[in-house]
């Protein structure tokens, strides 16, 4: 009798930094009327994609559109939101610093859907 082997396919994914990820979690407590909008589009979706950056070194996020999306629409929110590039935030990184981090969460999500 011949072996089956089932392959499966490796999907890619996305490692956002430290700094990615706090400028992440930032924006997920800065944006409210976002979260709100978030969280009626992806239920709890939302709460475990910002839970999971909570004193996160590191992280690597699979392949997951929903989960993408709410990164994108996020980052996008706080990137529109009127600060002062000297502000800081509660983990003593800058607005700008976190803009730049963002910026970057953008680029990464981007590239893997193209």
């Amino acid at each position: 009798m011949a072996e089956s082997h089932r392959v499966f396919e490796q999907k890619e994914s996305v490692t956002f930094t430290k700094e990615e990820c706090c400028a992440l979690l930032h924006a997920f407590t800065k944006n409210k009327e976002a979260m709100s909008v978030l969280i009626e589009a992806f239920g709890d979706t939302v709460k475990l994609s910002a839970d999971i950056l909570l004193n996160t070194q590191s992280i690597m996020i699979p392949d997951d559109k929903n989960v993408f999306a709410i990164y994108t629409q996020i980052a996008k929110a706080e990137l529109s939101r009127k600060a002062k590039d000297d502000e800081l935030c509660y983990c003593n990184h800058t607005f700008g610093e976190h803009q730049k981090a963002l910026y970057s969460v953008l680029g990464k999500i981007d590239k893997l859907a193209n």
